[in-house]
């Protein structure tokens, strides 16, 4: 017979088991596998079909993938960056709540009755929260992975009735800071 959950579980559930198990796990390939299954999809890598085929070897966007030696397995030649980059979670500054005492204060106002929990948690981790510059961390890193087998991003063409090039922009968009919705359905 299982226990019964506490209010951090029913909220939290195994997030954090799964985080842990999640940050040591790191698929590797061969130069050789590499250069003839990986190097291709790079040069375009958010490309749809790109991406379901770089998942299969990575297991998620979110995780790096090592390039070994052929020769010797335990020679890391480079890591491929996420293609999603994970946001980061900062440290609060002096004088700012930490998980731990945001924590207590959480199951506190659970064991009063109190209400609002998701939203606390979503504004917590809003300030917490870091995401890195996708240039820096996923581009640049590429791009230095290509050129070392002289390869360069593809520039994808748009053709085709789909495609709508700047001078034939719709002349109704909505001005900055102003949405696009209105009451009205086509």
């Amino acid at each position: 017979m299982s226990r019964a959950k506490n209010h951090e579980q029913l909220i939290l559930g195994d997030a954090f088991e799964k985080i842990l198990g999640y940050q040591g796990f790191i698929q590797t390939v061969t130069e050789s596998q590499f250069r003839l299954y990986l190097l291709p999809l790079l040069k375009n890598p958010y490309k749809k079909e790109n991406m379901a085929e770089y998942v299969k070897v990575a297991q998620e966007l979110i995780r790096p993938v090592n390039v070994v030696a052929d020769q010797d397995r335990n020679q890391v030649l480079f890591t491929i960056p996420p293609l999603t980059p994970p946001p980061n979670t900062g440290i609060p500054s002096k004088g700012g709540l930490t998980a731990d005492e945001f924590l207590t204060s959480l199951k506190r106002e659970i064991e009063l009755g109190g209400r609002g929990t998701p939203e606390k948690v979503s504004e917590f981790m809003k300030k917490i929260t870091q995401f890195p510059d996708i240039v820096q961390v996923v581009i640049l890193p590429l791009r230095a992975i290509l050129q070392r087998y002289g390869e360069d991003f593809e520039v994808p063409e748009f053709r085709g009735e789909s495609s709508t090039t700047i001078a034939e922009a719709p002349s109704h968009l909505p001005a900055p800071g102003q949405s696009s919705f209105s009451d009205e359905y086509d």
